[in-house]
């Protein structure tokens, strides 16, 4: 060993190089054949030109190339993780911005490690199961909130929460696959060794396992596994229109710094079906119990998220004071783009009174413009999708 390293010794000092004694160690490992154990050497063994070089013990911890590893090979990052997620949960932040911090900073941060360490489907499981507990927390979401909605991209009506059991496997594929189309050498000798065919095998089979095929373009795609999986549930089913219009999900990530985390909260929970009624705490336990579910104001219909938002006569207050606002959104709107604006006139006719939400003229050219909250749409994604069809249209 010593006579190797005044070898690299040489041969660096001959092209200028010099050796960094600071970033350098050795773990020197002796084996014992009689109690089938290793010993680690602590002393000053080996030295690079005058200097010694540090001896690294069996409880220390060294990075190579963006790995931490020490004496017995790679090491894992769930205690990593799991320590991350716990500092996130006692920082004094809005639950946005947590969601954000793990969108952007803590998934991306462990992402080098685990697509070149040593890694494992039921790993990568139970690290998904951990971030999805840490974000059921800070959002107080339901055990029974699709676990689509957590993956799925914001324009389809997730969260966009990245799945390392579906994204790791696609990094591998695009790291390692590489290897054999290269024109170094090393780098296709590399592709051919039996570790990296077997990692590229057991990447290619967990991402089939999470990805749908395009039936316009043939490729794979994660996305559209997350999308599909969410509006297949019945939470979920509602938000499959919520991709034609991305100003109804934009709030998710892009307007929310102004909100509150209160209602940031329920504002994700109406998106999600996740308000409490008393059909959907029923779910599992409604046989013979069909009186139990009748709304509780009194009206002789089940109680349902929908119901209470649109149709119940105890939210009537709160639905005038939604549309009205939602009426003053657009024609403010309207007003700053030069339109003449009247909101709400009273025009008689032979018919009788006639009150539209809006009249407004420009260039000469008129409209009436009818505000509705669409049913079984969050209040908030209705609201923006609303006011950007109308202002889109004007």
């Amino acid at each position: 060993m010593q006579e190797s390293i005044d070898c690299v010794f040489e041969v660096a000092s001959s092209m200028g190089l010099t050796v960094n004694h600071t970033k350098s160690s050795v773990l020197s490992m002796v084996p014992d054949g009689k109690r089938k154990k290793h010993h680690y050497l602590t002393g000053r063994n080996f030295r690079i030109g005058r200097k010694w070089l540090p001896q690294t013990s069996c409880v220390e911890r060294w990075r190579y190339l963006g790995i931490d590893f020490h004496a017995s090979g790679c090491v894992t990052l769930e205690h990593d993780i799991k320590v991350a997620l716990t500092n996130i949960s006692k920082a004094p932040l809005k639950p946005q911005q947590r969601l954000e911090i793990v969108r952007g900073h803590l998934i991306p941060r462990f992402l080098h490690g685990l697509v070149l360490g040593n890694i494992s489907d039921d790993r990568l499981c139970m690290l998904d199961v951990q971030i999805r507990g840490a974000v059921r927390t800070w959002l107080r979401l339901p055990k029974d909130v699709p676990i689509g909605h957590f993956h799925a991209n914001i324009k389809d009506g997730g969260l966009a929460i990245p799945s390392l059991r579906a994204t790791i496997p696609d990094l591998i594929l695009k790291r390692f696959g590489r290897l054999g189309s290269s024109s170094w050498s090393v780098a296709k000798a590399a592709a051919r060794y039996e570790r990296i065919r077997k990692k590229l095998s057991w990447a290619d089979k967990q991402f089939r396992k999470f990805t749908r095929e395009d039936p316009v373009t043939g490729l794979r795609s994660v996305s559209r596994f997350w999308r599909e999986r969410l509006w297949s549930s019945v939470d979920g089913f509602e938000l499959r229109e919520s991709a034609r219009t991305p100003a109804s999900t934009k709030w998710i990530r892009v307007e929310s710094s102004h909100v509150s985390g209160r209602d940031f909260v329920q504002f994700v929970h109406t998106h999600i079906n996740a308000l409490p009624s008393r059909v959907r705490t029923s779910r599992g336990r409604r046989i013979g119990r069909e009186a139990e579910l009748h709304c509780r104001a009194g009206c002789v219909v089940r109680e349902t998220t929908a119901h209470t938002i649109q149709q119940c006569w105890r939210t009537h207050g709160g639905r005038i004071m939604r549309h009205d606002r939602v009426v003053k959104l657009v024609a403010d709107a309207m007003a700053s783009d030069q339109w003449s604006v009247v909101t709400e006139p009273h025009v008689k006719t032979s018919k009788g009174l006639r009150k539209p939400d809006i009249v407004a003229a420009k260039g000469g050219v008129g409209v009436i413009v009818d505000v509705q909250v669409q049913k079984n749409e969050c209040i908030t994604s209705a609201f923006l999708a609303l006011a950007l069809r109308v202002m889109h249209t004007c």
